[in-house]
């Protein structure tokens, strides 16, 4: 839709080497996926908890990014434990939020929303080793924007800089 002209600018997860040409991308914030309950859940508090623990709860597992996915499939697998079912499948975990905190569903969340949020969705102690991620904003190459886009994103860059995890622009 950005490359289409449809939106002006996008708030997400940036790609990896696999970035779509034509657009620029502004990191605005460092995270690190990480495996998360609601604070009630049976799970939240627990210390070394094993994939066969994490593997008796269903999952919301989002789409994007793949590699998600395959690195918790990959770890159970080599453990000789079955992968995580897939109670809902999702696009992306941030919408479904509601949804975190009233069920015992596992997800897969960056740490910046664990920490930017109140205390009700926590990180459960499960280590899967996912990569650095980055968020940030996506928009045209060569396009003007208008006003009030640019507004908005500017917006956006003053909130993200309160935040832990911010990245700080090389010309600041």
């Amino acid at each position: 839709m950005l490359l289409e002209g449809e939106l002006d600018f996008a708030l997400l997860l940036l790609p990896g080497n696999d970035a779509p040409l034509g657009l620029t991308y502004e990191p605005l914030m460092r995270t690190g996926p990480r495996v998360a309950a609601w604070s009630g859940h049976p799970l939240a508090g627990k210390k070394d908890l094993t994939l066969a623990d994490l593997g008796r709860f269903p999952w919301l597992i989002p789409d994007y990014p793949p590699t998600h996915r395959a690195i918790v499939n990959a770890a159970f697998l080599n453990a000789g434990v079955p992968p995580p079912t897939g109670a809902i499948e999702v696009s992306t975990v941030v919408m479904f939020d509601a949804v975190m905190r009233e069920t015992d569903l596992v997800t897969i969340v960056p740490s910046t929303l664990l920490t930017a949020r109140d205390a009700d969705l926590v990180a459960l102690d499960a280590d899967f080793n996912f990569p650095e991620e980055q968020v940030g904003l996506a928009f045209r190459q060569n396009s003007t924007l208008l006003p009030g886009a640019r507004a908005i994103m500017q917006l956006i860059r003053d909130q993200c800089a309160t935040l832990p995890g911010y990245v700080v622009p090389p010309n600041r």
